[in-house]
């Protein structure tokens, strides 16, 4: 229980920090043909609709904290959506994702604090009684390629 709780309001203080670099640029542009681009292929959302707001980190940064390499909100689409991010330096990265159903900047909990929006993250990984590790939803971008990412979203609703 109190793992759950811990986690909850982890992500929750991760997220709720979002706003401040959303709508940022990415950190590094070294040209076309040194960049890579990364996709994020978002599916299980919400059909409410809302906003969806993403994170990407590198493995240098710290993995679910308030300085991801680049992060994004836009309005969700549907029942699935891509995510671009581009201009970005050869590495090993991982996105973690979610819905702002109400649009209201923030990730809503629920009973115990658990998330009341969908989330996910890069690599399929899961959560178990916490986030996932870097490792876990980590993935490599390479230069001069697109790395195309699933990320489910799941919880909430």
């Amino acid at each position: 229980m109190t793992a759950r709780l811990s986690f909850s309001r982890f992500l929750l203080a991760t997220l709720l920090a979002w706003p401040a670099v959303a709508f940022a640029a990415p950190a590094h542009s070294d040209g076309a043909a040194l960049s890579g681009r990364v996709s994020l292929e978002i599916t299980g959302l919400d059909e409410a609709g809302g906003e969806i707001a993403a994170a990407l980190f590198s493995r240098d940064g710290r993995w679910l904290g308030p300085d991801p390499v680049a992060a994004r909100r836009v309005p969700a689409e549907g029942g699935e959506m891509r995510l671009v991010f581009e201009d970005l330096p050869p590495g090993r990265y991982a996105a973690v994702v979610y819905q702002d159903v109400n649009v209201n900047g923030e990730l809503d909990t629920g009973f115990m604090g658990l998330p009341a929006e969908p989330y996910g993250f890069t690599a399929g990984a899961r959560v178990r009684f916490g986030p996932p590790s870097f490792d876990a939803a980590a993935f490599d971008v390479a230069a001069g390629q697109e790395t195309v990412q699933p990320v489910t979203l799941r919880g909430g609703r």
